[in-house]
Formats: structure tokens, sequence, C-alpha cells
């Protein structure tokens, strides 16, 4: 039995990203970004997203990072046979260490 690779659409989409970043004082640094991008899929042809996402990190003590992140992100599948669906996700991340 063969696949079917019959989906001829492209993407001709933009890519772009932005980033804001406020040291808010010693140990607290926030981040607000926002993007829009087209990637492959893996059960689609394609897939565009946008997205905003807030992290806030807290240095809690000497080379020891703490941080959370909150995701607003909406996406486009486009599948075989020019089928579109679209999703939207929020999101919060736990804390997270880093060193």
């Amino acid at each position: 039995m063969a696949a079917d690779f019959s989906d001829q659409n492209d993407s001709s989409d933009w890519y772009g990203n932005i980033s804001l970043s406020h040291r808010i004082n010693a140990y607290i640094t926030q981040t607000i970004s926002a993007g829009h991008e087209s990637t492959l899929g893996v059960d689609s042809n394609f897939i565009t997203i946008n997205y905003v996402r807030h992290t806030a990190t807290w240095a809690i003590i000497n080379r020891m990072l703490l941080a959370t992140e909150t995701l607003l992100r909406r996406w486009r599948r486009f599948r075989r046979n020019s089928s579109e669906n679209t999703f939207s996700v929020m999101a919060a991340q736990l804390p997270s260490a880093t060193s």
C-alpha cells in the first residue's frame, strides 16, 4: 500500500519574533515575546503559529535561577485536500530551576 503524497500546497508565509525584557531589580527579570512562524507538520503539510509568551525569572541564590512561563499559542494546521484546523492553547509552566 503506497502512501498518498498528493498535497502540493506551499507555505509562503513570513516569520517574525519580538521580545522585550525588563529587569525589575537585581533578582527579578521579566520578558514578553510575540511572534509568528510556519513549520513542517507531523500529520499535516505545514503549521502556522502565532504566540505570546511571558517569562519571569528569579535569581534566588548565587548562580541559580527559578523561572515561570505563561504561553498563549494559536495555530492552524494545513492538511491534504486544503482542509484547515485551528487550535488555541493557553499553558503555564511550573517553576524550573537552572544553574
